[in-house]
């Protein structure tokens, strides 16, 4: 671009040169025909200073000799103006025409001189003199017929070479115009083809600069400039297209943001509806285990055919299902399970295909691809088999006109790529189970809310809310996660991801022997009355010896000052003052061969597991009946009477 507006100037400049040049010349050549023609305007001039001087001198000529004589100086001077003006008009003039006749003027001017010099020295001949003064006269006409003839010479000359200085005045007037039009013209053809040759690339960056400010990231300019434009024109197209690949790679920042931000709201809120219902269910798994107690007790009392103790039976049941729900509520707040053992998900899904196939109707099938050298998963087998059981009802549930659920099982190993998408996910090897179903699909907005506790879209009296949430529960209790995929009329797919791990084959005990548990003393700690009281009732209906502690921090007194005498602890976790966890390494500390049995209306969790690590010697779930304790206590009783009599 630099070199054709270099160009473009030098032709500017070389028209606008050739223009002066041209005007130069035609200056030159009328100011010499200018000159020409003052020279001969001042021949006009000659003319009337000779036709002057000759009428003075002729005025003293035809005079007497004394007045001539007197007049000489007067004479003579005029005489010399003759010559000088002569004189004059030569050094103007170097045309060689007017030269020659200024000469032959000039020796006309000498000859009149010359007679008038004869004329002075004739004084006395009157007749010569006479004679004299006409040929002074006849000189002094001659001289000026012949300035006459050059002052009509000149201005015929005048009059040709005027009209010859106004034509080439004219020619160099149209010469100035077309010069200047064409300088003008050619200066405005350039500049609009410089203009063009700059704006059109400028206003192509625009016009792309605005589309992108317009939301049209990576917009590329196809327009085709010269040069250093074309350099340009490519390096903005290169920087719309970092600008959309940057704006690309930020709105999925963004995208991961968002549903990383989403996941987490999901997990603290079903965290903290887990904690909630975790909470409510202890509490009233300690009210249940109260009031089936009790029924136990009261069922003692009365005998087997009254029919008082079928309507103490049916109540017992109704706790039982009652704690069934709480177990569910239990399971959502991720509790860890109960019976750990390596679980091959393939056998345990086709128990659940047969369990399921014959309560379903005849137009839903279920379809199994089990993979290939699956790996064990590590968990609780009754709770993964709830899982797919609750899966398949609520896909069941989805396709009233019926449908195809299809299960596949398959192993990955997930990166740190999918653990970027996935907030929940860590890396390493995992064991994937997808359940598809044909189904209505879920509503976007439904959709964030299925795995709450409580929520169904079933009529009511048809549905707990609780089967999507105990798998989200059990999942998560298995440090694993779900991911749910649905649209209306597309069918809902639900994929489980399960660490993959080994595990360790259950070993087979012998079975303990009996042992009886009258005299013993039993130390119960449990912050709720109605729990101590029933099993005070129970224990000392059976024979034994009770103490009660509301609080941990009792109950290591107690057992301070009946260490000897204290055969066995009934530990509640969950307690004012001091926990059961802080109670147990209380009572390690007095007696690191103390019997606990800790008892909870939370399953298995890692407190829990914590104690039983320390030596306690088993769990037991509110609420529990009193045959179950019974059995409970005679087991440990009977284990250590059996480690006794080996030792």
């Amino acid at each position: 671009m630099k070199k054709r507006i270099t160009i473009a100037f030098i032709l500017i400049f070389s028209l606008f040169l050739a223009g002066s040049t041209v005007m130069i010349y035609n200056l030159v050549r009328t100011t010499g025909n200018l000159r020409y023609l003052i020279g001969l305007h001042e021949i006009e001039d000659i003319r009337q200073d000779l036709f002057s001087s000759i009428q003075k001198v002729s005025a003293y000529v035809y005079g007497t000799s004394m007045v001539f004589t007197s007049h000489l100086d007067e004479v003579i001077d005029n005489t010399n103006k003759m010559h000088n003006a002569i004189r004059r008009c030569s050094e103007c003039h170097h045309d060689p025409g007017v030269e020659a006749e200024l000469i032959e003027t000039t020796q006309m001017v000498d000859l009149f001189e010359e007679q008038l010099s004869y004329l002075i020295t004739i004084v006395a001949d009157v007749e010569r003199r006479h004679n004299k003064q006409e040929e002074v006269l006849q000189a002094s006409t001659d001289i000026l017929n012949r300035v006459q003839e050059m002052v009509i010479r000149a201005g015929r000359s005048i009059d040709r070479k005027t009209v010859q200085a106004m034509d080439e005045l004219n020619r160099m007037y149209i010469l100035i115009g077309i010069t200047l039009l064409a300088t003008i013209i050619t200066a405005v053809l350039i500049a609009h083809y410089l203009v063009r040759s700059i704006t059109r690339p400028i206003d192509a960056l625009v016009d792309s600069a605005r589309r992108i400010a317009d939301g049209k990231w990576g917009y590329q300019t196809d327009f085709k400039g010269a040069d250093e434009f074309q350099e340009l024109i490519n390096s903005f197209n290169t920087m719309s297209r970092s600008l959309a690949h940057k704006k690309e790679l930020e709105q999925r920042h963004l995208e991961e943001l968002r549903s990383t931000q989403q996941q987490l709201i999901e997990a603290e809120k079903l965290t903290a509806l887990g904690t909630m219902a975790g909470g409510i269910a202890h509490d009233f798994n300690n009210i249940l285990c109260g009031m089936i107690g009790h029924l136990n007790v009261l069922a003692r009392q009365i005998p087997p055919d009254d029919e008082h103790r079928k309507t103490i039976d049916t109540i017992e049941q109704a706790g039982f299902r009652a704690a069934e729900l709480v177990k569910q509520l239990l399971t959502f707040a991720r509790q860890k399970p109960l019976q750990i053992a390596p679980v091959d998900l393939n056998k345990c899904i086709n128990g659940v295909r047969r369990l399921i196939k014959d309560s379903f109707d005849d137009n839903v099938t279920i379809n199994f691809e089990p993979g290939k050298n699956l790996p064990l998963v590590y968990g609780d087998a009754g709770q993964l088999e709830q899982v797919f059981i609750n899966l398949c009802l609520n896909a069941r549930d989805a396709m009233p006109d019926g449908g195809t659920i299809a299960i596949t099982t398959s192993a990955a190993d997930l990166d740190d790529t999918f653990r970027a998408r996935h907030h929940d996910a860590e890396t390493g090897p995992y064991v994937v189970v997808t359940v598809r179903d044909t189904g209505t699909g879920i509503n976007e907005k439904i959709l964030p809310r299925v795995f709450d506790p409580f929520f169904t879209t079933r009529e009511v009296g048809k549905g707990t809310g609780l089967g999507l949430a105990m798998v989200y529960g059990i999942v998560k209790n298995h440090d694993g996660f779900c991911l749910i995929e649905s649209s209306p009329g597309r069918g809902t797919t639900f994929t489980i991801y399960l660490p993959a791990g080994e595990g360790k084959e259950a070993g087979i005990t012998d079975p303990a022997p009996e042992t009886s548990l009258k005299g013993r003393t039993i130390l119960i700690v449990d912050d709720e009355e109605i729990v101590t009281s029933m099993l005070q009732d129970w224990l000392e209906d059976l024979g034994c010896k009770t103490l009660t502690a509301r609080n941990g921090k009792e109950a290591v007194e107690i057992y301070r000052d009946g260490t000897d005498t204290i055969d066995l602890v009934i530990l509640d976790i969950i307690m004012p003052v001091m926990n059961g966890r802080e109670t147990c390494r209380e009572l390690m500390k007095l007696n690191p061969r103390v019997r606990v049995l800790v008892s909870s209306g939370y399953i298995m969790n890692a407190e829990t597991q914590e104690i039983l690590n320390m030596g306690a010697r088993g769990f037991l779930q509110k609420p529990f009946n009193m045959e179950t304790i019974t059995a409970k206590l005679k087991e440990i009783l009977a284990a250590d009477a059996s480690a006794e009599n080996t030792g």
